[in-house]
């Protein structure tokens, strides 16, 4: 088990490392100076202030989605794999125990891609708004 917790962490760490690689192009604004124009924006409560940039809050978006997408996939996809390995290698018994563990893996991946789903579709609709 101290194995497979070592490989989740170095992939989340991989993860973490190239998903924090952003290309800036010229006028684009990061997300932080969005999320602080947007702060202006609501303190002084006027709306003819708001100049946030509608596209760079789509790619931020779309970043932060892709990122944590990717991440639930490839968790989903190594635990199944290390659950699968273990069912073809294990006796009867352990095979009982691996049984048991499916439904957590079942349900928390039902989790992971109902919530990028709902994220999505959320996007989507209030993109046509």
């Amino acid at each position: 088990m101290k194995v497979i917790n070592r490989i989740v962490l170095l992939f989340i760490l991989i993860i973490f490392i190239y998903g924090n690689i952003h290309v800036q192009y010229a006028n684009d604004l990061s997300l932080s100076e969005t999320i602080m124009q947007a702060d202006k924006a609501v303190k002084s409560g006027d709306a003819n202030t708001m100049n946030i940039n509608q596209n760079t809050l789509k790619q931020s978006s779309a970043a932060i989605y892709n990122t944590l997408f990717a991440l639930g996939v490839g968790i989903v996809v190594i635990i199944g794999a290390i659950l699968g390995i273990k069912f073809i290698i294990a006796s009867a018994e352990d095979r009982a125990q691996i049984k048991e563990m499916l439904i957590p893996y079942i349900i928390g991946s039902a989790v992971i891609f109902g919530a990028f789903t709902i994220w999505k579709i959320t996007v989507s609709l209030l993109g046509q708004i």
